[in-house]
């Protein structure tokens, strides 16, 4: 009787359908997105420095600590993305810059995207994170103020009460 433990027999090969040509191995990042439903490391910002955000959102959340921190929300790249903490906002130039260096353009009005609600809901649960609030009306009246006759250019976001 032949061993059907055999591992040499029993080798799962991944072949394409379509071509019928051998697949690569998934790596685990990819299974990993695969896994937490499409959620992902983004690029490092060596690779991607700037980028554009829109149908954002800005929130206070708060964490396992209770330590308080704010991340934009919305769609970026075409996808969801939750940023990590933003540290300032330059109401001239519509730009946040994150905890890890990266510069968020602001493009458009706040909004809301499924693909961002989605993200979000996701990452507050893998972060044991709860929302405190969504401070956007506080951000858009200080994009707003800046129209004035005194704009204003760089702002700590510990200005953004909500």
């Amino acid at each position: 009787m032949a061993n059907r433990n055999n591992r040499k027999h029993n080798k799962t090969k991944n072949i394409d359908a379509q071509t019928g040509q051998p697949q690569p191995s998934m790596t685990l990042e990819a299974f990993a997105a695969l896994v937490s439903g499409g959620i992902h490391r983004i690029q490092p910002v060596a690779r991607e420095p700037e980028t554009g955000i829109s149908q954002w959102a800005m929130v206070l959340v708060t964490d396992v600590h209770g330590h308080k921190t704010r991340h934009l929300v919305g769609s970026a790249n075409g996808e969801g993305r939750v940023t990590s903490p933003i540290k300032a906002i330059d109401t001239d130039t519509r730009t946040a810059t994150s905890e890890s260096g990266r510069l968020y353009r602001l493009l458009g009005d706040s909004g809301s995207d499924s693909d961002a609600r989605y993200v979000f809901a996701n990452w507050l649960r893998l972060t044991q994170t709860r929302v405190v609030r969504d401070v956007t009306p506080a951000l858009e009246r200080l994009l707003k103020a800046r129209q004035g006759p005194h704009p204003r250019t760089h702002l700590n976001t510990q200005q953004i009460h909500g």
